[in-house]
């Protein structure tokens, strides 16, 4: 808490000895940029087809797409500024004597395209398309009162079966990242390549086969398992939700009609401007695994503003990339500065609202959108692995009446 108030007293004291300045150039420079492509190590005899490149400008929201790569390396003008690189292909490889053939993807954000030429590398990852649970709707931001105020406590989680098969959802946990969407910081070491940084962990309890989910079915995690309509006409029933989120030594409400979540990993919170992003993932032995120093991960970073220069540190536990099959990204469009997951996990972000603290982002949910055509007759959910395709932001929740 010290080293925050530290901080906060420095930007305040910078903020009035900053002052503005203008450019008098405002003439349109150009680079020509070129992108080497990488392929994921381990494959073997790897060939890779019909890469697309999408660049996009973050200051101008424009967007150059080029298909024309020249082997492992593709080369175009761009106007200088800071571009999010998206790449997009097929791979063909070789696993233990049969041929695969997958989706190959690549993601480079935040990348610096100045001067009459510039370059950078980038590594390609396969495309995980295996249909298993995905988070269909997270509603993080709470309702309002009919008076206009703030509502609490409302907030779920909708878990969907997007396979063809019964899956049990025992032991399933959702994760909620450590790191802020809104605020990058050179994270040492970064482990964003093989394991997610975790604030909080709720799971599933079970054994193995008490929670079945049909295909095409769904269940809920509940902030608070309540009818809240008795309280704010314009919340929800939550007191048929399958799971709610509950803390004794907190002043909780504990609906003994609603099974109680296990809680292994800190306290489960979701944040209601939606900076923080959130993951499913099956963990072997979870009460053990939390326990495992082995487990946790200590960064470092640097604090930096203006001239100030403050080392920070921190704790929190660690979770192989391996064992998330889903995740999803959230933002605040306004303020996003990155993903906090590795690409191959999701390679977008959605969101509530515009800009930090938008009154407009009640009473308002990030859903995933349903495919236009169903499988023997059960809807299909968008699973890209990038949440910008992915989901409908600002969406009306699906408990809305």
């Amino acid at each position: 808490m010290k080293q925050y108030f530290i901080i906060f007293s420095l930007i305040v004291t910078s903020i009035f000895s900053l002052s503005s300045c203008n450019d008098d150039n405002n003439s349109i420079r150009t680079t020509v940029f070129t992108l080497t492509t990488e392929n994921p190590k381990d494959l073997t005899d790897p060939s890779v087809s019909n890469l697309t490149a999408s660049f996009k400008n973050i200051n101008t929201g424009r967007t150059t797409t080029s298909n024309a790569f020249s082997g492992n390396q593709l080369e175009v003008e761009l106007t200088e500024g800071i571009y999010h690189i998206t790449i997009e292909g097929n791979v063909k490889y070789s696993f233990e004597e049969q041929e695969m053939n997958t989706k190959i993807k690549g993601y480079k954000e935040s990348v610096n395209i100045t001067g009459e030429t510039a370059s950078s590398s980038l590594t390609l990852f396969l495309s995980q398309e295996l249909s298993d649970f995905v988070i269909a709707e997270i509603f993080f931001t709470g309702t309002t009162t009919p008076e206009g105020k703030q509502y609490d406590g409302d907030k779920f989680i909708k878990i969907y079966n997007n396979s063809d098969t019964v899956l049990y959802a025992d032991g399933l946990s959702v994760l909620v990242s450590e790191f802020l969407t809104v605020t990058k910081q050179d994270y040492t070491p970064d482990i964003m390549s093989k394991a997610m940084a975790v604030s909080a962990i709720i799971t599933i309890p079970g054994d193995g086969t008490v929670y079945p989910v049909q295909p095409g079915e769904s269940i809920i995690i509940a902030d608070n398992g309540i009818d809240h309509r008795e309280a704010n006409s314009q919340s929800f029933d939550l007191s048929k939700a399958d799971f709610e989120i509950f803390y004794d030594e907190t002043n909780d409400i504990d609906n003994p009609a609603v099974t109680n979540i296990k809680t292994p990993y800190d306290r489960f919170l979701f944040h209601n401007r939606g900076s923080k992003s959130m993951a499913l993932a099956r963990i072997p032995n979870i009460e053990e695994y939390v326990l495992d120093s082995v487990n946790m991960y200590h960064y470092e970073y640097t604090f930096v503003f203006g001239e100030h220069v403050i080392p920070m540190d921190g704790d929190c536990l660690q979770v192989p990339n391996e064992y998330i099959i889903d995740a999803v990204n959230m933002t605040i469009p306004a303020e996003f500065q990155w993903i906090v997951t590795s690409p191959s996990l999701d390679m977008g972000w959605t969101h509530c609202g515009e800009i930090d603290k938008d009154q407009n982002r009640y009473n308002k949910s990030v859903r995933r959108k349903v495919l236009p055509t169903t499988v023997n007759g059960i809807e299909k959910l968008q699973d890209t692995n990038n949440s910008t395709l992915d989901f409908e932001a600002d969406a009306v929740p699906s408990l809305a009446k």
